[in-house]
């Protein structure tokens, strides 16, 4: 959609790479993400101080290894099954929210097998749907227990990751 986007494409997964911390570089993409919300992309660069993240993944765009990364996530992308077909397309162990993303949380608490039910998941209403027995997965300061979770996430930059872990 631009040569900005793809600047930001770029800057994103080089940030991945560089800080491949999932609470480091996805506190960068948020950052990201607030700022394309209030249309002030232009403020982009501040976002590296709002993290406390270092500015090395311009020397990445710059080097031109953000395009290598591009390219990767590009592959990744053609690869998903489902396939993709639009953005943020979020699988929840392999099963895609369509447009009820929003209800990320909501899907996570349903699909919980632990023995104490999370903070977060107490306000949340429970829901009937194809995905309850999935095991997706939500940020570790959010929900807690010792079972494996996973989610691959295409964000709106059409930046591919995907993490797995337990949630203890």
């Amino acid at each position: 959609h631009g040569p900005d986007e793809c600047l930001l494409n770029t800057i994103e997964a080089c940030t991945i790479s560089v800080y491949p911390n999932e609470e480091q570089h996805l506190s960068f993409i948020l950052c990201l993400e607030r700022l394309a919300s209030a249309n002030e992309l232009n403020e982009w660069i501040n976002c590296f101080n709002t993290t406390g993240l270092a500015t090395v993944p311009i020397d990445c765009y710059k080097s031109g290894y953000g395009n290598v990364l591009e390219n990767q996530y590009a592959a990744e992308t053609a690869q998903l099954d489902p396939p993709h077909k639009f953005v943020p397309w979020v699988l929840v162990d392999g099963q895609p929210l369509q447009e009820d993303f929003k209800n990320f949380v909501t899907y996570v608490c349903n699909a919980y097998k632990g023995e104490q039910v999370p903070e977060a998941c107490h306000p949340l209403p429970l829901m009937n749907n194809s995905l309850k027995k999935a095991t997706p997965s939500y940020p570790a300061s959010l929900l807690s227990a010792d079972t494996p979770y996973s989610i691959t996430w295409l964000l709106i930059y059409g930046i591919h990751f995907s993490f797995s872990f337990s949630l203890l």
